[in-house]
């Protein structure tokens, strides 16, 4: 199991989307003392304060209707489904560190994508424009700072 903590509730200035930056820990005292992370991700979410649906998935002639979206619990979805992927396939290190490079070149169809050597990442600039309105929702800069705790058992890979 993996105790993650919010540290970072923003906007990903490119997409508009919402960033969120979680550091995990592998025991619950780890994380209480401030240690080092075991792990540390980053997610940028399309996430919005209303959504709409089919008022009957069966019969599409009855229409929509919009609804309001708990982001705090689709925040935390988010982290545990990654939970069950990073403990299945060994997950650790930092995972947003933009000094990864590659370790060999890549090509594809003869043309050179990646050079070995050049960074991987390209670094997300973050803000607090918000423009779909995801971080004046107190509940969800709220999050920013805290531990999260989840349970994983009901989620499906």
């Amino acid at each position: 199991m993996l105790y993650p903590k919010i540290v970072e509730v923003s906007t990903d200035k490119a997409t508009g989307s919402t960033y969120v930056l979680v550091r995990f820990w592998l025991t619950e005292a780890a994380r209480t003392a401030g240690k080092t992370p075991y792990l540390v991700e980053d997610f940028v979410m399309q996430l919005r304060p209303t959504g709409t649906r089919l008022i009957d998935p069966d019969d599409d002639t009855k229409g929509s209707e919009s609804y309001v979206i708990d982001i705090p619990a689709a925040i935390k979805d988010n982290i545990k489904r990654y939970i069950v992927e990073a403990e299945r396939l060994g997950y650790q290190g930092d995972n947003t560190s933009r000094k990864a490079t590659a370790s060999t070149s890549f090509k594809v169809g003869g043309v050179t994508k990646r050079k070995k050597g050049a960074r991987i990442f390209t670094p997300v600039v973050r803000d607090q424009s918000d423009p779909h309105g995801v971080l004046a929702k107190p509940e969800v800069k709220d999050m920013e700072g805290k531990d999260v705790d989840v349970s994983v058992a009901a989620v499906s890979p």
